[in-house]
């Protein structure tokens, strides 16, 4: 799956799947150690138009949990939201990275 948009969208398989990953990523965390080499020597960037401090740090966190390089990118400061195209953040990342 690369994007979910709405739980409408899964089987009921599929939903059980999320909770028993849910259920495996709850017990990491018990862990002395809590990361999973998942993401390892891969790079997370969240791109927030608006973005709240709790939203960022959740994106932030699970990155890292998953021990992946993270970069949070605020497109409201490196683009003018009113000149910003679907192309633009895409163009203002690779400046950045």
């Amino acid at each position: 799956m690369k994007h979910l948009l709405s739980i409408d969208d899964l089987s009921t398989d599929e939903i059980e799947a999320l909770f028993a990953t849910a259920a495996d990523m709850h017990d990491v965390q018990s862990r002395d150690v809590k990361k999973l080499p998942a993401l390892r020597g891969r790079t997370v960037v969240n791109m927030f138009f608006e973005d709240s401090t709790r939203t960022r740090s959740s994106f932030e966190i699970a990155g890292k949990w998953l021990s992946a390089d993270v970069i949070n990118v605020r497109l409201s400061v490196v683009l003018p939201i009113a000149a910003a195209t679907v192309k633009s953040p895409i163009v203002a990342v690779s400046w950045i990275v």
